[in-house]
């Protein structure tokens, strides 16, 4: 079993969904922090007087008032985590619960992210990561069978097609998961502590620059990154590749494809640098066309953007493609199809407009980081520090 250590600075914030949105019913806002509580212990401790209070609003329809009500009685031991907020963010969620007349015309809810459930510290899965990199590697060996691969998917209805492309790709028959080779890879599990994580707003964005649904209220926790400052937390991530297992004649007659550290590391950075490329092109281009009639928030973003490029070590990760000891990925939500798709096939759909969603699309959601800059969600730079 080959392991190598990664050194993981996330570029820009990173979110990844526990499935599940906090209500204002479930934390209170002080000062800078939002504060996660548990509502049943909170009335588990009332007195019988505020009880009845509590259940008169419930029983008058009168949810704003209840909600305010469990948070005034919310103590420390009622705290299940509290996570920082962004400026804006904070701004947001500290009117509109001072203000309950303007709830109904606002979103209150946070995005929660992955968490460990006993410490409530923030969680990065390794799911999260082998995914991202199973797409690449899915990318590269379609590349390397292109005709075959797209004359297979070709004949498949569209609901079969991404399953019948994996297991072209991979080589390995429906059912039989035994000979997929990515069964000898291995991401572990990064628990953070919890000042990696705040509360920040994000906002819509055509491509055209125009901003849609100013209003909607969209927050999510996600982690700290270096979009945010020089000094972003990094964390630690093993990848195990059983390249032993994989060298041996019977199990190589098993498995429908060979995997190799250097095949894996090509994969990833070709695929993601690719497709970070087509979005800062696309969407944050350092030069307006002269053609081109781009209003002027997005030629702010775009500079706004090139600062950050400035800002960062090396020279620039965004200007530079990544080296052998680094791997690039894209993780977590609004990472956007064109990471989970593959060159010259895989593309998405759009159900509402019933048409295929091909290249970098026409919409992104940033999120908002220091000095006001919107940055896209979930670019992750891995740098190697040791192997075993």
């Amino acid at each position: 079993m080959s392991i190598r250590r990664y050194s993981a600075l996330p570029l820009t914030p990173i979110h990844i969904g526990a499935g599940e949105s906090i209500s204002p019913e479930d934390y209170r806002v002080d000062g800078e922090w939002l504060i996660r509580f548990n509502p049943h212990r909170v009335l588990a401790d009332m007195g019988e007087v505020d009880r009845r209070r509590f259940e008169g609003f419930l029983d008058a329809n009168d949810l704003q008032r209840a909600q305010s009500f469990l948070q005034e009685f919310c103590q420390s031991e009622h705290e299940i985590y509290r996570v920082a907020m962004g400026k804006s963010a904070r701004a947001n969620l500290d009117e509109l619960v001072r203000n309950p007349e303007n709830r109904a015309r606002r979103n209150l809810e946070v995005h929660a992210m992955q968490r460990n459930s006993h410490t409530g510290a923030p969680v990065v899965p390794g799911s999260s990561l082998k995914g991202a990199i199973r797409t690449a590697i899915i990318n590269s060996f379609v590349q390397t069978n292109l005709s075959e691969v797209e004359a297979a998917v070709g004949g498949e209805h569209r609901s079969k097609q991404a399953r019948v492309l994996e297991q072209r790709a991979l080589n390995y028959s429906a059912g039989h998961t035994e000979e997929e080779v990515l069964r000898l890879l291995a991401v572990s599990d990064a628990e953070l502590p919890p000042d990696y994580a705040r509360v920040d707003r994000a906002s819509i964005i055509h491509h055209s620059g125009k901003q849609d649904a100013e209003k909607i209220q969209l927050h999510y926790e996600r982690l700290i990154s270096r979009a945010d400052t020089s000094g972003a937390p990094t964390f630690q991530v093993e990848i195990k590749l059983d390249e032993l297992r994989g060298g041996d004649t019977r199990v190589q007659r098993l498995l429908g494809r060979e995997l190799s550290w250097d095949a894996l590391v090509k994969a990833c950075n070709d695929f993601y640098w690719s497709r970070l490329k087509q979005e800062r092109d696309h969407f944050f281009p350092a030069k307006v066309p002269e053609n081109r009639r781009v209003p002027e928030n997005r030629r702010v973003r775009s500079r706004l953007l090139q600062a950050l490029v400035q800002k960062a070590e090396d020279g620039s990760f965004f200007q530079r493609q990544p080296t052998a000891n680094e791997l690039l990925l894209r993780i977590g939500r609004h990472s956007h199809f064109e990471s989970l798709s593959v060159d010259e096939l895989r593309q998405g759909w759009n159900i509402q407009a019933k048409k295929p969603i091909k290249g970098m699309g026409s919409t992104r959601t940033l999120c908002e980081v220091a000095d006001g800059l919107k940055v896209p969600f979930g670019w992750l730079l891995l740098t190697l520090v040791d192997e075993v």
